[in-house]
């Protein structure tokens, strides 16, 4: 057997069959025929995070949607002292990252198990980043769009915070967005639409 190659699949109630495949220390994990985590999604949140302006001051982050966890890798290198709290519906996601090590820093994640779009307009902090990954399969969570978690979120966000938002292969959410926040920028990643959102009261740019 490779030691540097495995392959295994997890019966989740909510995502159904999860794929987990290792290489040479790099997990792919795969839901209905589209990656969650590995080395696109990873390289897809470190070019959104070059979004965020060098000298942002970003001391919590909030990340919906852990998958097994291939934005944290970038979030911690680029601010790692700040505060991470991540919001992922299928606990089977969380048992996951955590056994492929994507859990394992100086300073561990608070993981909160649950529907983000129930959670999030009941939020009482503010976070100065936030990155928006929910999507099942090959299909964005609808409920992106519904105004109790557009509202939520841009009530959740701090004065001169920035949202990152994966629109998997439709920028369709951007007006529902639009609403309430301010478009910084929107941008194709390979297969993936991206938008970066700032509150609209702020000028930082």
């Amino acid at each position: 057997m490779n030691p540097l190659l495995s392959f295994k699949t997890v019966r989740s109630k909510k995502n159904g069959t999860i794929f987990v495949r290792r290489v040479a220390g790099v997990s792919t994990v795969v839901v209905g025929a589209y990656a969650q985590s590995g080395t696109y999604m990873t390289r897809l949140w470190r070019n959104a995070l070059r979004r965020v302006p060098r000298g942002a001051r970003i001391s919590s982050v909030l990340v919906l949607g852990l998958g097994a966890g291939s934005c944290l890798k970038h979030v911690r290198r680029r601010f790692r002292d700040a505060k991470v709290t991540v919001i992922e519906w299928d606990p089977a996601m969380v048992a996951i990252a955590r056994e492929v090590g994507a859990l394992r820093f100086a300073t561990t994640p608070e993981i909160i198990v649950g529907d983000a779009v129930d959670i999030v307009p009941g939020l009482n902090r503010r976070f100065d980043l936030i990155l928006v990954d929910i999507y099942t399969g090959g299909e964005l969570e609808p409920r992106l769009a519904s105004a109790e978690m557009v509202n939520g979120l841009a009530k959740a966000l701090a004065p001169d915070g920035c949202l990152l938002l994966n629109l998997f292969t439709s920028s369709a959410l951007i007006p529902a967005y639009q609403s309430v926040l301010r478009l910084q920028e929107a941008w194709q990643f390979e297969y993936n639409a991206v938008a970066a959102f700032r509150p609209m009261a702020t000028d930082v740019v």
